[in-house]
């Protein structure tokens, strides 16, 4: 009975270590369309970690016109860019933002590439935690300052970025 109890415990320790994971198929962005980046986010409860990986024909995900941007707030996210059906980074795009995270966000983005953002990229506030890692970001702006390039609009979230450019 000890050793059932202890296994049974040790299997629930494990499993909320390793959090849930979910795999982006397809370039469709619609928060209806199964597999889809924007419908994993909005399924992702607040506080699960997850980890989201791409495996879809393309390289590209564009957030459509009239979405502002995907929110990320009280996520626990760590993306791995690096699609595995073409082993490129994936590019992500918008008309205008592509994030925005604050209270209790844990964001990680790793091998991914930002682009064509006439408004950042995203924003990070309060008591958001975000890391970058082998990131590109290139062509967006931050209207308010009119900088070519501008990836975070940080406004008291905690940032930490390694080999990106």
């Amino acid at each position: 009975m000890k050793k059932s109890t202890l296994l049974m415990s040790l299997a629930l320790f494990a499993g909320t270590l390793c959090g849930n994971a979910a795999t982006v198929t397809t370039s469709v962005m619609d928060a209806n369309t199964e597999g889809s980046l924007m419908k994993i986010i909005a399924d992702t409860p607040n506080g699960t970690a997850t980890t989201i990986d791409f495996n879809f024909d393309g390289t590209e995900l564009v957030l459509p016109e009239g979405i502002d941007e995907m929110d990320l707030i009280g996520k626990v996210i760590s993306f791995d860019g690096m699609n595995k059906k073409n082993n490129t980074p994936v590019i992500l795009s918008s008309v205008n933002r592509l994030f925005k995270m604050g209270a209790e966000s844990d964001i990680t983005f790793k091998n991914l590439k930002f682009t064509g953002c006439k408004n950042i990229v995203m924003t990070v506030t309060g008591t958001a935690k975000m890391t970058m890692t082998n990131c590109e970001a290139y062509n967006n702006k931050d209207v308010d300052k009119k900088v070519n390039s501008a990836v975070i609009r940080n406004t008291g979230g905690t940032v930490h970025i390694h080999q990106c450019y």
